[in-house]
């Protein structure tokens, strides 16, 4: 193949050798490009081994493509509310109307008298009783602390005819971030009522949604036991 290939070019440089060109320059690159190929038809054109290129690594794209599905989970992650918690729990109270107790429960300033874990209750904003005033519950330490517990609570919905309302927890130091709570007077058919205290919040660090019940589950029992004994005819 090499002897036949040298032969045909020493040919061809022959043939454009003898022919006339406008431009000498051409003719002169054309001569000096055809005399690096030997016309002894003996010699041989060395040949150059071929290298086989070697596969583009994947690895090579690997990290725009983990790149690339990082931000797709990001965003997927962002995309999708954090899961909420619910729930509620209820107090039953013997004897004393949904209205007597009602009373009690509208009184937004004054929760200290009968909620367990509230030592003392202040109005910090607004007028008593009015959309949009605040009140501090303070209660005792944390187990291992010997700061006071306290949260500040908006009061965003207020309706006596269906015996409702509902507060936002706002500033606290029991880790409480996107909390609602909400009470319900709801009568009974024996004479006596029922106090439904109901949540829905954001998880809570160091919480869970067994421990958040059983505070509100032992809140409303113990609201319930105070106001029958303290409404009760009987009493």
């Amino acid at each position: 193949m090499a002897l036949k290939l040298g032969r045909f070019v020493s040919h061809l440089g022959r043939n454009l050798a003898s022919r006339p060109s406008s431009n000498p320059h051409v003719s002169l690159r054309v001569s000096r490009c055809l005399s690096i190929v030997p016309s002894d038809s003996s010699s041989r054109i060395p040949r150059v081994p071929m290298r086989t290129p070697k596969p583009l690594s994947r690895n090579l794209f690997t990290p725009s493509l983990s790149l690339s599905n990082a931000a797709q989970s990001a965003a997927g992650d962002n995309a999708t509310p954090p899961a909420k918690w619910e729930g509620k729990a209820v107090g039953k109270v013997s004897g004393v109307s949904a209205d007597q107790v009602w009373s009690q429960v509208e009184d937004f300033g004054n929760v200290h008298k009968w909620l367990p874990t509230i030592d003392s209750t202040s109005l910090v904003e607004g007028e008593p009783g009015k959309l949009g005033c605040v009140r501090r519950c303070s209660g005792p330490p944390a187990p291992g602390s010997d700061v006071p517990t306290f949260t500040n609570e908006k009061l965003v919905e207020f309706d006596p005819a269906t015996r409702t309302l509902s507060y936002r927890v706002l500033e606290n130091n029991i880790g409480f971030g996107d909390f609602v709570a909400t009470w319900k007077v709801v009568p009974d058919s024996d004479g006596g009522c029922s106090i439904e205290w109901s949540y829905v919040s954001s998880p809570i660090p160091y919480w869970d949604p067994e421990k958040v019940m059983g505070y509100i589950g032992f809140s409303v029992q113990g609201m319930a036991k105070a106001m029958e004994g303290a409404l009760s005819p009987q009493k």
